[in-house]
């Protein structure tokens, strides 16, 4: 049964990671066409914000990410709430919350 669970952990990570390879490649291709297309503005590369596809394509991708992230920052949290309610547990409690907040 536990194992059942890891599996799908496993896949569902794995399904997050192709999702946003295949994302991030489209916003380098879209990024890349319209260079290749307008190169009067080619000046403007660091912002971008005007062109649609590349705006949603960076939405996307920092969607996914955040919503990747969920978990790792949910157990940081718990170690965290565990340090500062058993501070009497460690030698030096400051070093044990820093590394939890790492």
């Amino acid at each position: 049964m536990v194992f059942k669970a890891l599996r799908q952990k496993r896949v569902d990570a794995l399904m997050l990671v192709w999702l946003t390879f295949f994302c991030q490649l489209l916003l380098v291709v879209e990024i890349f066409s319209y260079l290749a297309t307008d190169t009067d503005q080619r000046q403007a590369i660091a912002t971008m914000n005007f062109v649609i596809f590349i705006s949603f394509g960076r939405f996307v991708c920092a969607i996914i990410l955040h919503l990747s992230l969920i978990e790792e920052i949910e157990g940081a949290m718990k170690m965290m709430k565990y340090v500062a309610n058993h501070s009497y547990m460690f030698d030096n409690p400051r070093n044990a919350f820093m590394i939890a907040f790492m």
